[in-house]
């Protein structure tokens, strides 16, 4: 094989390695209207893609990177199931973006910052496939959402 031959091969295996590997790290997210800041990752663990498949009667954890645009001090996280196109609450043991969250608030602008919160999926939640809708806003800013983001999840 000549030597010209070998190179243009190894750059085809290695354009193909290269975008191998970018198609493994998809999001699992999309974003549904992040103003105050935007989202670097979501990650939900065992999910690498969507929908994210969340066995019940266990603990999922969540973590959300974000790069705020702005001073943050008042956070606050909801989040509904969407089933049939009709937005349902889900209580979150605790709501408040600034406590027991990995935050330290008030946040700086264009520092990062990741959000963490464990969801115990209860047994008697009925086996269905829904999409999720996090929202966090800064009670201060309202109604301007800090992050947005809607995934596909999957209840076994």
């Amino acid at each position: 094989m000549s030597p010209s031959l070998r190179n243009s091969l190894m750059l085809i295996v290695s354009f193909a390695c290269v975008f191998l590997v970018a198609r493994t790290e998809a999001k699992i997210y999309k974003d549904c209207g992040s103003i105050l800041s935007k989202i670097s990752t979501v990650t939900v663990s065992g999910c690498h893609a969507q929908p994210c498949v969340l066995q019940r009667g266990s603990t999922t954890n969540v973590s959300i990177s974000f790069i705020p645009r702005y001073k943050l001090t008042k956070l606050e996280m909801d989040v509904w199931g969407i089933i049939r196109g009709v937005p349902i609450s889900f209580k979150l043991p605790n709501p408040d973006g600034c406590t027991k969250s990995g935050l330290t608030c008030p946040l700086q602008p264009n520092r990062r910052a990741t959000y963490h919160a464990q969801l115990y999926i209860h047994k008697y939640y009925p086996r269905m496939q829904l999409i999720t809708k996090w929202k966090m806003v800064d009670k201060e800013r309202s109604p301007s959402s800090v992050l947005c983001f809607e995934m596909g999840v999957k209840l076994q």
